[in-house]
C-alpha cells in the first residue's frame, strides 16, 4: 500500500475493507442488542453492563493502558523539571556559599527515566 501510495495517489479500491466484525455498524448492533436486554433487567438499566457485555474484558484492558498512558504523561514534567534543576546546579556548584555539585549519574538516571517513561507511555497508546 505505501508502495503503491508512493507510485500514484490512492483511490478508495485500493484501501482493503474493514473487517466485518470491527465495522461501526456490527458495534452498533451488538452494544444495541445489550442495551435493549439492558432496558429489560430489573435492577435497572446499567451502560457498563452493556458495555461489558458487549465488548468484555477487551475494553477494561485498553482502559488500563489507556490509563497507564495518561498517568506516564503525567510524570514526564516532573522528570523534565529534575533534568533542568540539575543542569542549573551543575552550572552554577563548586564555588564557596554554593550548593553542592549533584552526582553525574542522577542526571543520566533523570534522562533515562524520562526515556523510559516516554517509551512506556507510547506502548501503552497503541
Amino acid at each position: 500500500l505505501m508502495s503503491l501510495g508512493y507510485s500514484r495517489p490512492l483511490e478508495d479500491i485500493d484501501i482493503p475493507s474493514v473487517n466485518e466484525k470491527m465495522r461501526a455498524e456490527s458495534c452498533h448492533n451488538a452494544f444495541n442488542q445489550h442495551w435493549q436486554q439492558e432496558l429489560k433487567h430489573p435492577k435497572g438499566p446499567s451502560i457498563v453492563r452493556a458495555i461489558n457485555n458487549t465488548y468484555g474484558p477487551v475494553f477494561w484492558i485498553c482502559g488500563l493502558f489507556k490509563g497507564a498512558a495518561d498517568g506516564l504523561n503525567f510524570v514526564q514534567p516532573v522528570l523534565l523539571e529534575k533534568i533542568i534543576v540539575y543542569i542549573s546546579l551543575k552550572e552554577v556548584c563548586g564555588g564557596l556559599g554554593q550548593p553542592v555539585c549533584p552526582e553525574e549519574w542522577t542526571g543520566y538516571m533523570y534522562a533515562f527515566g524520562m526515556f523510559c517513561v516516554s517509551l512506556t507511555s507510547v506502548l501503552c497508546t497503541n
